[in-house]
């Protein structure tokens, strides 16, 4: 099943990104299943859902959706871009990114 899920994958990512029901409840049942327990397989998955997330404004998912790209999780890694995103989540008002924004740049003492 795992081998189907990354010949699947642009279905998914595309479904997600454009909020179609179908993908989303394939999604659900493969993870309910059991049939997706693969861990990069899951960071996939999570990147999908938080950058779907992130599109539309949510703070907290702009944040998750940094994480991923700065870790390289499910993504591409790109510290640029999870800056971006880190940015566009403090100005969403999910402050605690700071101390993601701050961990990436290497500061310790936070925002000043």
């Amino acid at each position: 099943m795992e081998e189907d899920f990354y010949r699947k994958y642009d279905y998914f990512s595309t479904g997600i990104l454009n909020e179609n029901p179908k993908a989303f409840s394939t999604l659900g049942y493969l993870i309910d299943n059991k049939i997706l327990d693969d861990i990069k397989i899951q960071d996939k998955i999570s990147s999908i859902i938080f950058k779907a997330c992130a599109l539309k404004g949510i703070p907290i998912a702009l944040s998750n959706y940094a994480l991923c790209l700065k870790n390289g999780r499910g993504v591409k890694q790109d510290d640029d871009l999870a800056c971006e995103y880190y940015y566009k989540s403090i100005e969403a008002g999910y402050f605690e990114a700071r101390e993601d924004l701050d961990k990436l740049y290497g500061i310790s003492n936070g925002f000043k």
